[in-house]
């Protein structure tokens, strides 16, 4: 959002990552973006954060960024439909999720409160 350019350290640091969907008007998806808020506070130096906002609209996904706190890598691709990271990761579900153990994706999902539950692997 912010011009950042994602590194790759993070990911490689920590042992899990966490990569999800999300727009603004969807509920369920911002209520896993509330929760990867939570995680993040709790785990900070062992999960590495990415969300994606499907929304299309830059300013309104960093408004939405900066008024939810959501201080991780979020990327807002211009091009959702052609998206490389969207596509290889097919993350083209909204909300989706994947939960990330040192390189093996071993959760993915598409529901909140399945998120929830599968988030009980970090505690």
């Amino acid at each position: 959002i912010d011009n950042r350019h994602l590194s790759q350290e993070p990911f490689v640091k920590s042992r899990y990552a966490v990569i999800t969907t999300f727009t603004p008007w969807s509920a369920q998806s911002m209520d896993i973006q509330h929760k990867m808020r939570s995680l993040k506070r709790q785990h900070q130096d062992d999960i590495a954060l990415l969300s994606f906002c499907l929304d299309g609209n830059q300013k309104r996904c960093a408004d939405i960024v900066q008024r939810d706190t959501l201080n991780w890598y979020v990327a807002c691709p211009k091009d959702l439909i052609n998206d490389a990271a969207l596509k290889t990761l097919d993350l083209l579900a909204l909300p989706s999720y994947l939960i990330i153990k040192q390189g093996t994706i071993i959760k993915r999902g598409t529901e909140a409160r399945d998120f929830e539950t599968d988030c009980k692997i970090f505690k």
